[in-house]
């Protein structure tokens, strides 16, 4: 009887094991497990994983941004960003020799909502405003390449250390924005303005995106390097 608990027991761990979330593993050069794995662990990863420190990534909270982009200055607060568990991974690819890896993936939509302060220029029109803001962008695509090392501890043991990265985005089809208190009540120029930031909505989102994404994307980075640097390489890879 007991010989059977054991065995019993065993296949219940190995069972466990197989369908722990993130822990499907791939060979380094096979771009579309990689891509498979990637996605089917989006919702869970994104839920945030705090026995490693990770937050959760949707919604994503972010308190403050201060930024002075194109002649535009802009402050937000209490900032939550919606959309991430819908991400699609396009692909995710792991390059042993240059070490670098890349992820790319899209989302559709995504809402930013905000308390703003506005002062400067939009393009050539002066600007200015305290309220809330919200916006909506469709299908918004994400690259994203980061480099790493392969750190290696006391026992041997081989961990991957993303050091940094650089992304690049594009919004394909289409953007919105309400912005509450534009003018400070002035309800022509925030007329006017609404329908310049909603006709040009491409132009907005390429020069002006970077405003609030710089932060996003950067809490993505974290989070995945977070995770890379915590598990030995083998147990992630093949």
């Amino acid at each position: 009887m007991k010989a059977v608990l054991l065995v019993f027991l065993n296949i219940l761990q190995l069972l466990y094991i197989s369908s722990s979330p993130l822990e499907s593993r791939c060979f380094a050069i096979d771009t579309k497990c990689l891509t498979a794995r990637a996605q089917e662990n989006v919702a869970l990863f994104v839920q945030g994983l705090p026995d490693l420190n990770i937050e959760r990534l949707d919604p994503m909270c972010i308190d403050y941004v201060k930024r002075d982009l194109a002649g535009l200055k802009f402050e937000g607060k209490n900032l939550r960003i919606d959309g991430l568990a819908k991400s699609i991974i396009d692909e995710i690819s792991i390059d042993m020799n240059s070490r670098l890896m890349r992820l790319e993936f899209h989302l559709d939509p995504i809402s930013i909502q905000s308390n703003y302060k506005l002062d400067g220029n939009l393009f050539t029109i002066p600007i200015c405003g305290e309220g809330d803001l919200v916006t909506v962008e469709r299908n918004l695509q994400v690259d994203l390449k980061m480099p790493f090392d392969l750190l290696v501890d006391a026992y041997g043991t081989t961990f991957m250390n993303l050091k940094n990265y650089t992304y690049n985005f594009n919004v394909k089809d289409g953007g919105e924005f309400r912005l509450t208190n534009l003018y400070y009540g002035d309800q022509e120029k925030s007329d006017f303005v609404h329908n310049f930031l909603n006709n040009n909505w491409k132009a907005i989102t390429q020069v002006f995106g970077p405003l609030i994404l710089d932060d996003a994307v950067f809490k993505v980075y974290n989070a995945i390097a977070t995770f890379m640097r915590s598990r030995p390489l083998n147990d992630l890879l093949l």
